[in-house]
């Protein structure tokens, strides 16, 4: 299986969309957008800053687990990593969103 980006038009109207593993693990989730046009942009914008590691924000959730969120060249929020039991996996999901985001497919699919 390769690494894909999920693409979902929900009922409300509004597409969100992941980023899932070859394992088809989520290892990172956009921010809701509008429409698909808005949704397909955020993608590409995802794709433009996984390789550079400055973008990637390392953050601990009201839980202490810690998790990371992927930033634009203005510093807004493309998407955020599930949370995670060590910083060893964080460190683990970001190299593959930085490696694989580039080269994944998009598949649409409906919520």
């Amino acid at each position: 299986m390769l690494t894909r980006f999920m693409l979902k038009r929900c009922p409300e109207g509004y597409f969100v969309f992941r980023l899932e593993s070859r394992k088809g693990k989520t290892l990172l989730t956009g921010e809701p957008c509008a429409s698909r046009a808005e949704a397909l942009a955020a993608i590409a914008a995802v794709r433009g800053s996984a390789l550079r590691m400055t973008r990637y924000l390392r953050r601990t959730d009201d839980f202490g687990l810690p998790y990371f969120v992927l930033v634009d060249a203005n510093g807004c929020v493309l998407g955020a990593g599930e949370s995670y039991g060590s910083w060893r996996a964080v460190e683990l999901a970001i190299t593959t969103v930085s490696r694989d985001a580039g080269k994944a497919v998009i598949e649409e699919v409906e919520c």
